[in-house]
């Protein structure tokens, strides 16, 4: 009796909106994303301890890779820019509302997938799917069946592809009061191979910063979100 096909993840259903040419990894240790808010945008270089600043945004949340030089983050007031080499952040959109980026859309150059919060009225529809073109400034809800719209407690379980890198997976720990540490993971051990990460970034460092939020850069550099 041939076995029914599993269900497609949601996980992977994004992963052929933003990468059609990729495939979504088997993970089974997603830590979610939290829309924290952060103090300031930091880079590391996983070869050597230390961070540098790239922009101290007060108050944001969520971090994507826009391309090699820019970063994208979310304010009270829309979506930010922040370039990697320091130059000023730039206000690329006025929205309100937004809860994450999940990342650019390969298809459409200069277009972000974004989840906003659903207006009144949407019943269990609690965010949508949105996309964002940032050559036109225009914002539109995404008319598609693969996307549905999602509650908070769906997106604990995204992986999103600015996360993974080759076989590894970046996330961040999550231990109640303490401080949130970066963690790598090696997909090449199987999908559960959280038990023992790769890398507990600057877990030598006796401070009370909390960083979350990473993304790759490079295959040795990382972007994340960092506050104390």
């Amino acid at each position: 009796m041939a076995q029914s096909k599993a269900p497609e993840s949601l996980t992977a259903k994004l992963w052929r909106w933003l990468r059609p040419v990729m495939t979504a990894p088997d993970v089974a240790i997603a830590r979610g994303a939290e829309a924290q808010s952060a103090q300031q945008i930091v880079t590391a270089e996983l070869s050597s301890p230390g961070e540098q600043a790239v922009w101290k945004c007060g108050s944001c949340w969520s971090l994507a890779v826009l391309d090699d030089r820019r970063l994208i983050t979310l304010k009270d007031d829309g979506l930010w820019v922040a370039p990697l080499d320091q130059s000023p952040p730039q206000l690329a959109m006025k929205a309100e509302k937004l809860r994450l980026v999940l990342g650019r859309v390969e298809s459409a150059e200069g277009t972000i997938l974004l989840l906003r919060k659903s207006d009144p009225g949407a019943g269990n529809c609690e965010f949508i799917f949105v996309t964002a073109s940032l050559q036109t400034g225009q914002m539109s809800a995404v008319s598609d069946s693969l996307l549905p719209c999602l509650r908070e407690e769906d997106i604990g379980s995204l992986v999103l592809p600015d996360q993974v890198h080759s076989d590894r997976y970046l996330t961040s720990s999550q231990r109640g009061s303490l401080p949130r540490q970066i963690l790598l993971f090696d997909l090449a051990k199987g999908p559960r191979a959280a038990g023992s990460p790769a890398l507990r970034w600057l877990e030598e460092e006796a401070d009370s910063v909390h960083r979350f939020n990473p993304v790759w850069l490079t295959s040795g550099r990382i972007a994340y979100l960092q506050r104390q």
